[in-house]
């Protein structure tokens, strides 16, 4: 109906239907749709992002570290054509990219997950410092670069502080809730917690 009502044709063929779903059953939901039946997926992907069903984001993490493993292995053929320079400039515009892609929505994931991308960070430090025996520490020391959990805790400040001093878009406006008072004090900046039920999907979301 909205399609149709704003003049748009609709390609059955590229829809999708995900049904979030918090418990552990996979059950199946068949939807018409323009006289075409669409079954529900567990995992379908939007502008390059997994998005499944349980919101843990596995699918998507595990998507990012085969990329960018292939990505360190191929700088890694390479490495010994290329001087410092050249290594870092892969490593940024390449391997980076692909931590940094949506990371406010899948950092708050599983606690492996940050962890697998972590190994394949320092894989990839390794080759462009031409470094094989120093820490992961030291590596982030002499790249001067902050881990991935570190480099997603910043994004995720960033936003929040976009929020409070509302240069966010009118539409992630309704996320947090600020303290209100008819006075300014301390506390204006500060926004109330939500209650909520679950440690996946409430306490450790976004909000």
């Amino acid at each position: 109906q909205w399609f149709d009502k704003n003049g748009m044709p609709v390609n059955v063929s590229k829809l999708q239907v995900i049904v979030m779903n918090s418990s552990h059953s996979d059950q199946k939901t068949t939807f018409d749709i323009l006289e075409k039946e669409i079954a529900n997926q567990s995992v379908v992907k939007m502008l390059g992002f997994l998005i499944d069903d349980k919101l843990k984001f596995d699918d998507h993490v595990s998507m990012l570290c085969l990329k960018a493993s292939r990505q360190v292995s191929a700088m890694r053929r390479i490495s010994k054509y290329l001087d410092t320079k050249s290594r870092f400039h892969l490593y940024n515009d390449f391997i980076m990219s692909n931590f940094t892609y949506c990371s406010n929505i899948w950092f708050f994931g599983r606690n492996g997950n940050v962890l697998k991308l972590e190994n394949v960070h320092k894989r990839a430090l390794r080759i462009a410092l031409n470094d094989y025996t120093s820490s992961y520490c030291e590596l982030l020391d002499k790249a001067k670069r902050p881990s991935i959990y570190v480099s997603g805790l910043r994004s995720v400040m960033l936003e929040f502080y976009k929020y409070i001093n509302d240069v966010n878009p009118p539409i992630l406006g309704n996320i947090f809730v600020k303290v209100s008072h008819q006075y300014n004090t301390r506390n204006s900046q500060k926004v109330i917690q939500p209650k909520v039920n679950t440690t996946s999907n409430g306490l450790n979301s976004f909000r």
